[in-house]
Parts: structure tokens; sequence; C-alpha cells
């Protein structure tokens, strides 16, 4: 069997193959991949049979075995399975499908093959003819669903999901097995193609097949149902798709078979006749590519299904319309006329007459979708970023979701500013009315432009001042509205008359209520659903006061039915609604198996019905609702409506919140702390939204916050924005019920502040801690909040003041004997000492706290202090020692499995060696530590050791070696958003004489 590099050879010596292996893996690099067909070929190296190999098998066993083999030569495969089952009768026959075909053939773990491979290239939908179930074997699917459940197989489609869709059934579902003729006909019907596409499976078929490009695999591709449909969905369209197909040895049958598949839009991989292995050379190859795809800027863990990131293309997850996308071309064409002017901000708003009323979803979302989407067709190479919202509030929540989309950690404003500047980029703000209150946060956004040179773009039920141009949409009209609602109809038969009627009169043409009423057809007839609308909005007008029922809206009535229609199929529904609404970045798989099964005795069941019902939606891996679904549903938690209330949701949730900081705290010095934050991190957002929901009224709920916030300490620091509004809300809660940690809160506050940039306010919140712990008697925590209010000072250049604090806390240090404190009180003193030119002075208190990190055995603290000590030797010329202390520390951060630190040492150790002209020695240094910076995703880190080898390189001569790690460097650098590095990389080019 030949490696992957000679399979690669041997295709591309195929002429035919010229070009098309190149684009497969172009495809397979772009977002949204390739959507993976699987045929029997692919399962039958584990023991299934060929469907001609089951139906010859059969026909011998029946006595018909001339008659059987006939069908199949003229390609009737339908024909000869109803031959079959007439001849063997229908339990004989489908008792020899379910015996061929069940769970006792499965291999165990499939570990290689194509099969294997497949696991890695299939992120979302996979289609598939097979009745095995080897496909669920290797891959874990979201759902697997077969034909009859077209309309939720659609909704996963549209999604994004990895799903699985079997459209010939299961071998253990006789009910919905396509086998025979007679099965065919009911299923695909007989158009004048050998198929009818207004029939609910060939017209999925034909909107998968229009809609994503499909690479077939261990298919026949002969003349069948599938095949017939593909001819008919491709015709007059531009989508083509690919198949990895045995070359025929015959020329005839070659040009024969190309002719074939050129008419059905489907460019062939061919492989050598005989040699199945290359299917899996192939996939191994495309696997590879796909690893190559370019994954959004921002935090690195980000699911694809969450916002505040870079848009990855056109095809972004984040981009599909869940519920399809109808009219509103005149809004679209507004929308990209506005982008394409520098300067301004392009508001997406409601009509007038819409504003009045309040109504939230009218479509705005769905607008500005639909114009990036095409804008990004037309100009791939423009980043283009998601920033969310919601509940945003103000202008401190709305600079830390511009600060998590552009992944600054901390920073001053202007940190978070000069990142969106780095390059030219659009920016699209989502729920932009939920800051319109905030006048400083609505200057933030319209001052973008000027400031930093985006293109910003936003969607809001308010309109903004000044330069906002203002696109307001009006109501869908009438043929849009029909559309959407019979898009999203899963029942019988519609008069055209009574609907269209319902949608103007009652619903106003209104998106979202035509989205959510025309969910509920699964469940009533249409003219019993208008019935108990209108029913609804009586009731709801009852409930008003008379100068109030003019404002009721369709949308309002839309969600009580639809709250109406949950409770009724089954009361746990709503509970699931509400836990949900906490969790406005979406319901993660770690979160649904933590909160939501152990709380629901039918988890699975409730998420069906609101996710038929279009309040739940799949975002990828994630459940996710619309704003004003989770607004309504919120706000009757918070009036305590029907048994949904505000305490029995919090005390749902708190505990995995709770559990996450803890576990992430407890694996803070071990190998498991990068996965325990990194799960954190990605919960966030919810982790916010609980603790604003949460308003915590009694004593208890004040301390189980407390509590909270004590876990997450030392986590604040990793999303420094979002972490002042818990603990502001923290910090209210202490100070109204008395409960204890406040100087603690405000300590941290402080911290948070200094490394914002937020200096007076740092300053602000020490003086309060410092006054808090004196009067506590709390020696230890006033030691720490002066040692950190000196640090302060010493950045700020008032050298009297910061001295004045660290000689306090080393007191104070002294006097508790904690040897820890004074060791870090110790080092910053030595810091200070060296900006002052006091050398020998600094080198004492250095050795000293060298001794306390011994004596603490605080092997961290000790490395850390060993790192700065040879900074402070290199400064005095004791290149040796310097060396010496870098390889301590080394040693220290390889047993601490402190890769960072680690990465650090090498790099100061690289540079030690870079001065001395060592070049090998720097360059296997460099070599080490950048690797590193790479795993622990440090583009910091990366962009100075990639400079570095560069300026090694180019002091050896490797101009081929040095021009890409300066490529590498000046990449990373743009990546970290950071001024400071990219300017220093930028040097480092000018230096070497480096010319992109």
């Amino acid at each position: 069997m030949p490696g992957p590099e000679q399979a690669l050879d041997i295709l591309r010596e195929i002429p035919e193959n010229s070009g098309a292996l190149l684009r497969l893996a172009e495809q397979v690099r772009r977002p949204g991949g390739v959507v993976p067909f699987v045929g029997a070929g692919l399962s039958r190296p584990y023991g299934f049979p060929l469907w001609t190999e089951f139906l010859r098998e059969q026909g011998k066993l029946a006595g018909i075995e001339d008659q059987i083999e006939r069908r199949i030569a003229a390609g009737e495969y339908e024909e000869a399975a109803e031959d079959l089952l007439a001849a063997r009768h229908e339990y004989r026959f489908h008792e020899a499908i379910e015996n061929c075909y069940w769970d006792h053939r499965l291999p165990g773990e499939i570990e290689q093959g194509p099969l294997a491979l497949l696991r890695k290239l299939a992120e979302g939908p996979v289609l598939t003819t097979n009745f095995d179930r080897l496909l669920e074997r290797v891959i874990r699917f979201d759902h697997v669903l077969l034909a009859a459940q077209s309309d939720l197989a659609l909704k996963d489609w549209q999604q994004g999901r990895r799903v699985l869709l079997k459209l010939h059934g299961d071998w253990e579902d006789r009910a919905n097995r396509i086998l025979t003729r007679s099965d065919y006909q009911r299923h695909y019907g007989e158009g004048p193609a050998g198929v009818d596409l207004a029939l609910p499976l060939p017209g999925l078929l034909r909107r998968l097949l229009e809609s994503r490009v499909l690479l077939f695999l261990g298919c026949s591709l002969n003349q069948d149902r599938i095949v017939r449909i593909l001819h008919a969905a491709v015709s007059g369209l531009e989508v083509g798709h690919f198949a990895i197909v045995e070359r025929p040895a015959a020329e005839e049958e070659l040009r024969s078979r190309d002719r074939f598949l050129s008419d059905h839009h489907i460019t062939p991989i061919w492989y050598p006749p005989g040699k199945h292995e290359f299917i899996a050379l192939i996939l191994e190859y495309l696997v590879g590519e796909a690893g190559r795809r370019p994954i959004a800027d921002g935090p690195k863990r980000s699911s694809r299904a969450k916002p505040n990131r870079r848009l990855e293309g056109p095809n972004d997850p984040l981009l599909e319309h869940g519920t399809g996308f109808f009219g509103r071309d005149d809004d679209v064409r507004k929308v990209l006329e506005s982008l394409e002017q520098a300067g301004q901000v392009a508001l997406v708003t409601q009509h007038r007459e819409l504003l009045v009323s309040g109504a939230a979803g009218v479509g705005k979302t769905e607008v500005c979708k639909e114009a990036v989407k095409r804008y990004l067709a037309h100009h791939p190479e423009t980043p283009t970023y998601w920033v969310d919202l919601t509940d945003a509030q103000n202008e401190a929540g709305a600079l830390a979701r511009l600060a998590e989309t552009f992944g600054v950690t901390a920073g001053p404003q202007e940190a978070v500013l000069a990142a969106v500047a780095a390059q030219p980029c659009i920016l699209y703000f989502d729920n932009l009315e939920d800051i319109a209150q905030d006048s400083r946060a609505v200057e933030l956004i319209l001052a973008l432009p000027d400031e930093t040179g985006a293109r910003v773009l936003a969607s809001s039920r308010e309109e903004l001042p000044g330069r906002a141009v203002s696109v307001r949409l009006d109501q869908l009209d009438p043929a849009a509205a029909s559309a959407l609602f019979l898009r999203q109809w899963s029942g019988g038969s519609v008069d055209e008359r009574q609907l269209e009627e319902f949608l103007r009169q009652d619903l106003d043409h209104h998106a979202l209520s035509v989205v959510l009423v025309a969910a509920q057809g699964y469940q009533l007839p249409l003219a019993q659903l208008i019935r108990e609308w209108r029913e609804e909005r009586s009731l709801r007008l009852a409930e008003l006061p008379a100068g109030s029922r003019s404002r009721l809206t369709s949308l309002e009535v839309s969600l009580s039915r639809s709250y109406r229609s949950a409770q009724a199929r089954a009361p746990e529904a709503i509970r699931l609604w509400a836990l949900a609404a906490l969790f406005p970045d979406g319901v993660s798989p770690a979160a649904w198996k933590a909160v939501f099964r152990p709380a629901l005795q039918d988890a699975s069941a409730a998420r069906e019905i609101l996710t038929r019902l279009n309040v739940l939606q799949w975002r990828q891996d994630r459940l996710a609702m619309l704003a004003p679904l989770r607004q309504f549903i919120l706000a009757k938690a918070a009036r305590g409506e029907d048994g949904v209330a505000r305490g029995g949701l919090c005390e749902t949730v708190y505990p995995y919140f709770l559990g996450l900081a803890r576990e992430a705290k407890r694996n803070e010095f071990t190998e498991q702390h990068g996965r325990t934050l990194d799960d954190l991190l990605a919960e966030f957002p919810n982790l916010v939204e609980f603790v604003r929901f949460a308003e915590p009224d009694t004593p208890e709920w004040a301390e189980r916050l407390s509590s909270l916030s004590s876990a997450l300490l030392n986590q604040y620091q990793f999303r420094a924005f979002a972490s002042m509004e818990i603990l502001g809300r923290v910090e209210a809660a202490q100070r109204t019920h008395g409960t204890p940690g406040l100087a603690r809160t405000l300590a941290v506050m402080g911290d948070l502040e200094r490394r914002l940039g937020r200096i007076e306010a740092a300053k602000g919140h020490y003086g309060q801690a410092i006054e808090l712990f004196r009067a506590g008697g709390d020696n230890l925590g006033l030691a720490n909040a002066l040692r950190k209010l000196g640090e302060l000072e010493i950045r700020l250049g008032r050298i009297e003041a910061a001295e004045g604090h660290l000689g306090q806390a080393i007191e104070l240090y002294r006097g508790e004997r904690a040897n820890l404190g004074l060791a870090n009180a110790l080092k910053s003193l030595a810091d200070l000492e060296i900006l002052l030119g006091r050398i020998e002075a600094a080198q004492g208190h250095s050795e000293q706290a060298l001794q306390l990190y011994r004596a603490e055995r605080d092997n961290l603290g000790l490395a850390n202090a060993l790192l700065s000590l040879g900074e402070l030797e290199i400064r005095l010329g004791r290149i040796e020692a310097a060396q010496g202390h870098y390889r301590q520390a080394i040693q220290l951060y390889r047993a601490l499995r402190t890769n960072l630190g680690l990465a650090n040492a090498l790099t100061s150790l690289g540079d030690l060696e870079r001065g001395r002209k060592n070049f090998p020695e720097a360059t296997r240094l460099y070599t080490q530590c950048h690797q590193l910076y790479i795993d622990e995703r440090d583009d910091m880190g990366v962009a100075k050791t990639a400079s570095e080898l560069a300026r090694v390189y180019h002091a050896l001569g490797k101009i081929t070696e040095r021009d890409a790690s300066m490529r590498e460097a000046l990449s990373a650098a743009e990546e970290s958003h950071l001024p400071p590095v990219v300017e220093y990389v930028q040097d480092v080019a000018r230096e070497i004489g480096f010319e992109p």
C-alpha cells in the first residue's frame, strides 16, 4: 500500500484528476467544507453487503435468481426489491434485512480506515442511504434522523448541527424504510424527472443539494432516485459536488461514466481500478487540508456557534437563517450601500410605526445577516466581526463585548480601540437597543468609524442620533410573509385566503410572530390555530387596563400562544425554557448534562417540544434562543408566574457555575489547569447573565454570590472587562447585607482596574480596601493591598509613595510571619530599586526574596524571582550568573509544568545566547519556546520568538527560513491585536531587510 505522498503522486498522474483534487482541497478548507454522502461501499469492508449483493443472495433463497439478475442488469433495484418482497413475503423479507444489517455485525472501536478519517472531516451534516449503524458507531451525532423527519432534518441542516440523515431508514425501523418500488413511489413520487419535488423528501434533498457541496463516498451513483433528484436539483444552478470513485479500466466506459457525472454536476476524483485503499489515503489528505481552514480571531476555544468573534466568511454558522430568508431585498440593498461608505454607522431599525409599539423580532438581525453574507461573498478578504450587545446595558458592557471579540483580556479602552484599528474591518453590533439608554455607550459606538477606521453596522429597535444612517424596516410584504409561514408549517393543507387574512389582520406580517405561530402546525390545523390565537389575544386584552390595549402587539400574543402550547404538551418545557434563558450564549453540552438533565424528568422530550415550536434553536452544539423569547420568559420568572420563579431557577443553575469556578481554582497548579480554565471562560458570558439575574435580595444569596466570587478570584484576570460587572454586583450585595469579603472584593476590583489602565479607579478601590482591612484588623489583607498600591505607584512614577507603601507592607508581612507575601514585596522593592539605579540594594532584596521562596517551598515564586534576578545579572554584565539563574528557573518551570513561565525563561536564555552569537544554541532554545507559545495560544510569545528566529536565520544566511519565520511573526503580531507587539515585529523586519 503506498504512503500518502506516493498515493497523491499516483492520483495526480491520472489525467482526468487534473485540478480536481486541488479544487476539492480548496472546498474542504472553506467554512462549511463538504457534506459527506456515504454509500454502502464504505460499509462493505466491515462485513455489510452491498445492496446488489443482498438482492442476489435473497434471489437465490427465493428461487428467482435469474429474475433478480435481470433486474440488476437493467438498473431496476426498486423492482428487484418488490419482486423479493412478493416471493419471500413481508415478514421473511424484513427479517432478512434485519439479520443482515443489525448491530451484532458492528466491530469494536474503529480507529483506522475511511470511517475513522470521516469522523475528523465531518463537522456538520452527513447523508447516507445505508441501513447499518457504522456511522453512528464512529461519529457522535447530535441527532440521527430518518427521512420521515424531514422537517427536523432541514432545521438541523440550516443550523449546521452534526446530524446524520438516514434517507432510506434504518435496519430496525420497518415503517420508515424505503426499499421497494411502492416505497419509492410513496416517498419520491413520479414526476417528469422520476421524482416529485413537491413531496417532503425530494423537496428536502433539493434544498440540501442546492445549498451545500456534497462529497460522495462509497456510492455507485447509478440511475437511482438520488441521482435523478441530483439531476433535477442542479438544473440551472452553478453548484457542483465531488465524488471519490473507481476509475473504469476500459476507455469507452470511462468516457461514458465521465459524461454521466458531468451531467449531474459531479467532479470525480478517480482512483486506480481495484485500489479501494486509495479512499482512505484521499480522506487522510483532505483531513490535513481541513486542518488548514482559517479559524476565527479572538478567544481561541470560541465555538463557531458563539458570537463576539470574527466571521469565517459568507457561510459562517452565525450568518445562517434558521427559518429561511424571505423578501427584504430592497432593505438588504440599502444596507450594502451603507456598508460601502466609510465614516458612518449604518443602523437597521424598525419602521417608525412599529417603533411606537416596541415590538421586537421584525427581522432586523436577519436583514443584517443577509447583507453581511452577500458582502463577504464578494469581499471575503475583509475582516468582519459579530458583536452581540444583548443585555450589555452600558459602556462597560459594550466595551467588554468588544474586548472579547478581539481577544483583549486587559488594558485600557485605548487597547481595545487599538485592536479594532489594527486592520480595516467591519463591525456588526446585534441588539444595539440594549445600550441605547447609556449615552457614553452610544457615543462609543458612534465614534468607532472615526476612532478606528472601522465600518459599523448595527441592528436596533431604537434610532441613534448624529452620524447613524438608519435603514428602517417595514412589515414583511404579503408574499414573503406567506412564504415564511409555509416554510415553517408542518401541518396539513391550508386555505390560502384564510392564511393571507390571518397574516395581514392578526400577525401584521411580523416575522417572528409568523415563525412562532407557524411552528404550531404540527399540533393543530390552521383553522383551530387561528381560533386559539384570537382567543389568546382576547385574554391578553382583558388583562390590560383600557388605555393600554392598543399597545398589545402580535408578538406578545404569539409568545403567549407558544407558552401555552409548550405548557400543554409538557409543563417541564416551560422550566427548560426559563433555565435556557439564563444562558444567552447558548447551552453547551456540558451545561445540558450538569444542569438540565438532573433538573428535568424528561429533558430531551422538553427540548424536542421547544425546538419544534422554534423557541430553541441549535447553533452547532449549543442550544440558543432569540432575545425576545429570553426576555419574555425571564420577565415571567421575575414576577413568579406559573410556578417559574427567579429563586428556583437560580438555585438550579448556581451549583453549575460554582462547580466550574472551583474546578478551575483547584487545578491552578496542575496539568488540568488549561482545560478547566477554558471550560470556565467558555461560560463567562452566561455567568455574567446569571449574576445579573440573581439580584440577591436576601443575606443567603449575598453569601452565595460571595462564595462564587471567592472561587473566581484568580480567574477574573482572564476576563477583566466582564469581571468588573460581576464584582460590582457582588460589592453591592456585600454592602447591602453586610456580607464578609467586601475588602477583598474591592482589592480585586483594584487589580482589574489596574490591568484595564484605569489607574485612579484602581487607587480608589485599593484605598477603600485598605481602610476596611485596617478597621477589621486584617493585617495580611492590609499588607497585600499596600503592596499592590505600591506597585501601582511605581507605574505612576511616584517613587516616595511607592517606597512608603512597600515599606509598610514589608513590616506587616514580617509581623504576620507571612514569608510568601514578604517575598513578593521584596521582589517589587527590588524592581523599584533597579529603576532607581540602586543595583546593589536591588540585588540584596532579590536574594532575600529567593531565600524566602525557597523556605516556603514556593517553586513558582522562586522560578519567577530567578528569572528577574537573571535580568538583573544581565544589566550587571554577569552573563554566566544570569545563565545559571535562567537554567534554574527552567528546571523549576518544567517540574511545575508551567509552560508559559518555561517559555519565557527559554526566551530569555535564547536572547542571551544570541547576544553571545551562539546561533545554533539560540536556534534550539527559540524553537522550543516557540512551540510552547503555540501550545499556550500566546500570540505575543509566538510573534516574539518567530522574530528572534528570523534574526538568527538572517545571521546564518538562511534566507528561506528567515522569510518563513518573519511571515509567521507578522501574522502572529497582527492576531495579538497589541500595537507594541506589531511595532516590535515590524522593527525586526526592517532591521533584517525583510520585505513582505
